[in-house]
């Protein structure tokens, strides 16, 4: 492996610059995302699909606590260039359908930015690089559990009330 291109920063200034690029890079793909069509988003992926190993999300709820500190976490719907939807408005049946596309956008968004870790390689020294890779992963680990135990929920939800539905058309 080629070491990386020395900056001649010194590491404060490093760490300036590598938020600034884990900013400007969260950035860029919250952008980009928000002209994502929403067709693309209508059904899971190998990447988005809930696993069994999930229960419907409940393992985020007994194993993470997830409860208890998702609603701490920032939301970015408003800000500038990256103005997404505010999730908090998506509510009812009729917000259901319109959630469902912005958790799996949001799952996308916070995988991509963890994945820009390595790029981070390219320009620190190692340990400094490698502290950037998992700051990487760390910071964006628990909005891509949020994004996952919302979907499932949501799934597991339209799950039960889809036979409802069906004997309403039925009985008409």
């Amino acid at each position: 492996m080629t070491p990386p291109v020395s900056t001649g920063l010194g590491p404060a200034l490093l760490v300036v610059v590598d938020s600034a690029a884990w900013v400007g890079l969260s950035a860029l793909i919250g952008a980009a995302a928000n002209v994502v069509p929403d067709r693309w988003l209508e059904r899971d992926t190998v990447i988005t699909a809930i696993r069994p190993l999930e229960h419907n999300g409940r393992v985020y709820r007994r194993r993470f606590l997830i409860h208890r500190w998702k609603d701490r976490l920032p939301e970015v719907h408003g800000l500038g260039p990256v103005a997404g939807v505010d999730k908090a408005r998506l509510t009812g049946r009729a917000g259901a359908k319109p959630l469902l596309l912005e958790t799996r956008r949001a799952e996308y968004v916070h995988l991509a930015v963890a994945a820009c870790g390595p790029l981070f390689l390219l320009w620190n020294p190692p340990a400094l690089g490698a502290v950037m890779v998992g700051a990487g992963l760390a910071f964006n680990a628990p909005f891509v559990m949020v994004q996952r135990y919302n979907r499932a929920r949501l799934l597991a939800l339209r799950a039960v009330r889809a036979p409802c539905s069906e004997r309403k058309e039925k009985a008409t």
